[in-house]
């Protein structure tokens, strides 16, 4: 499994990587020196393990979001007996009529008095 879960990191990290622009690069090879501090100090692991594990609950483990950034629910399924048929489509509106007279009509053919 740990095996797996760094496969999975790096490749959504490096994923990252490649669609940063040049602004975000440049912010990014700020950190480049803290970054192998950490890596070469024994005492600081834990640090880079929290960034790591942090990432990855965040965007590996972390159920979909919908557009508002709020979690998506799933509805849940209503019983058999109460679930509503869908016919498709868009319901259709009673067609108006058109015409000068706005679609009335007036008994003898002409025009309102």
């Amino acid at each position: 499994v740990e095996a797996i879960v760094a496969q999975r990191i790096i490749a959504s990290l490096e994923a990252n990587l490649r669609s940063r622009d040049g602004l975000e690069n440049e912010r990014m090879r700020r950190f480049i020196p803290l970054g192998r501090s950490l890596a070469e100090a024994e005492e600081d692991s834990p640090l880079i393990a929290m960034l790591l594990d942090d990432y990855y609950q965040r965007t590996l483990q972390a159920p979909p979001q919908s557009p508002t950034g709020e979690p998506v629910e799933e509805a849940p399924e209503p019983p058999a007996g109460e679930r509503m048929e869908i016919t498709g489509g868009k319901k259709k509106r009673p067609r108006r009529r058109s015409g000068r007279d706005g679609g009335k009509r007036y008994e003898g053919g002409g025009t309102p008095a």
